[in-house]
C-alpha cells in the first residue's frame, strides 16, 4: 500500500467547516464594501426621486424670433437648442417661476386631482418640478422638459394615477439648470394629498 503525501494546503481544503467560514467571511466583506460604497443597497434604502410620469406633454411655444441671439460684440459660442434655434452659451439663468402645482389640495371637497404645472425660466434650460414628503424626506419629480424659445415648459398629470406621491404634506420645487448653473424656487404653498 502506497501512502500518498498529503500537503497543509489540502488539509485545509478538505476541511468543510473551514471553507465554508472562510468563503463566509469573504462574502459578509464584500457586502460591506459595496454596502459602504453605495454600490448595493441591500440593508439601507437610498432616498432616489422618483419621476412621475406625466399624460400630455405639450411643448412650449417655439417661436424661434423671441431666441436669444449674441450681439457682434459677443463671442460666437453658441448652441442649438430643442427647438433647432442657435442660443448663446454664456447666457444667465433665470430662477423659475410659475404655477407650479394648479391645485395645492387635489381631491379634497371633491376637487380634481387632475394637475397643470408650469415654469418659467431662461429659453433652452432645462426644468423639472420635485415634491419631498415633508415627513419623510422621500422625493419625486415630473419629468425634465427643455423649455421652448419664450422660456416656458408645462406639464399635465393626475395626483391620484402617480403611486410615488402618497397620503401626506409635500414641498414643491421647480428646479432649473442651464449649462453649469442652477437655480431653484420653492412654492409658496406645500402639496397637501388626503
Amino acid at each position: 500500500m502506497v501512502k500518498k503525501k498529503v500537503s497543509n494546503f489540502h488539509r485545509l481544503l478538505y476541511n468543510k467547516p473551514l471553507v465554508i467560514g472562510l468563503a463566509t467571511f469573504v462574502v459578509i466583506i464584500l457586502l460591506v464594501i459595496l454596502e459602504v460604497t453605495n454600490t448595493t443597497q441591500l440593508f439601507h434604502k437610498e432616498k432616489i426621486p422618483v419621476v412621475i410620469p406625466t399624460h400630455t406633454n405639450t411643448a412650449s411655444s417655439t417661436d424661434s424670433s423671441k431666441a436669444d441671439s449674441p450681439t457682434p460684440s459677443e463671442p460666437n459660442t453658441s448652441t442649438p437648442s430643442s427647438n433647432n434655434t442657435v442660443l448663446p452659451t454664456n447666457r444667465q439663468l433665470v430662477a423659475p417661476s410659475g404655477n407650479f402645482i394648479s391645485n395645492h389640495y387635489p381631491g379634497k371637497d371633491g376637487s380634481p386631482t387632475l394637475e397643470a404645472s408650469i415654469c418659467n425660466t431662461t429659453s433652452g434650460a432645462d426644468c423639472f418640478i420635485k415634491f419631498t414628503n415633508t415627513d419623510t424626506g422621500v422625493s419625486t419629480q415630473l419629468p425634465i422638459h427643455v423649455t421652448g424659445a419664450d422660456g416656458s415648459t408645462s406639464w399635465y398629470w393626475d395626483v391620484r394615477q402617480d403611486a410615488h406621491l402618497t397620503s401626506g404634506v409635500w414641498r414643491v420645487e421647480a428646479i432649473a439648470t442651464l449649462g453649469s448653473q442652477t437655480k431653484s424656487t420653492n412654492d409658496s404653498l406645500n402639496l397637501t394629498i388626503q
